[in-house]
């Protein structure tokens, strides 16, 4: 059993969107510019799109979840320090390090990934609203938690060469927690987040025995 209702869980993301507006756009104009980055591959675009995903993970952790979610949900602490983590590791291992580069090629990786982005971005919150779940009682792209980890999946196979899975390990959790969870509270549109997580490694092992990236 939850700690809260799924009236409650919803009653949170309109609480949200309605104090953040319209950082909700921000997120948007953001996840179009890793996109787009993505299509001119530099180490200073990887940079860029390594600092998008760092500020996306913290601000879910920070703000939607120590400060938000936790009204409704102790663990809501714990989960927010795990998103912290994930985007300290992007943070430190994209931005500072550079350790994390990105491009589209004409390969599965990258139209799987791609297709993971845009349902992240714009399917996502139609299929909410086609199944009753209206702005501002929705989760919303970028910053909230589950749109996000969609995106992020995208974005690792994305990645070029080897994947290293510690460096996205809360990710694949999260999709694990948020996945089941939406079945708990009737959110069809994170159904997609049990998928991800394992198409995302199927892919992966997939192309990488044929030796593409």
């Amino acid at each position: 059993m939850l700690p809260f209702t799924s009236v409650e869980f919803f009653d949170v993301f309109a609480s949200y969107n309605n104090a953040l507006w319209p950082l909700q756009i921000v997120a948007y104009v953001l996840g179009v510019v890793a996109l787009g980055l993505l299509f001119w591959p530099s180490q200073v675009g990887d940079r860029v799109i390594s600092a998008i995903l760092a500020a996306m993970w913290l601000w879910n952790g920070i703000v939607y979840h120590w400060i938000f979610f936790s009204a409704i949900n102790p663990l809501a602490f714990i989960f927010g320090a795990f998103f912290a983590i994930q985007g300290l590791i992007y943070l430190v291992e994209g931005v500072l390090r550079s350790q994390l580069n990105f491009c589209v090629a004409r390969d599965l990786r990258s139209l799987v990934g791609i297709a993971f982005m845009i349902y992240a971005a714009v399917l996502y919150p139609i299929v909410g609203n086609l199944l009753g779940h209206s702005y501002p009682r929705t989760p919303t792209f970028g910053i909230t938690p589950c749109p996000l980890t969609i995106f992020t999946f995208g974005m690792i196979l994305l990645l070029r060469g080897a994947v290293r899975w510690w460096q996205n390990a809360i990710a694949f959790a999260w999709a694990l927690v948020g996945g089941t969870a939406a079945f708990l509270l009737n959110v069809p549109q994170d159904f997609a987040l049990l998928l991800a997580g394992p198409i995302t490694v199927a892919v992966l092992y997939s192309t990488r025995s044929r030796g593409q990236h």
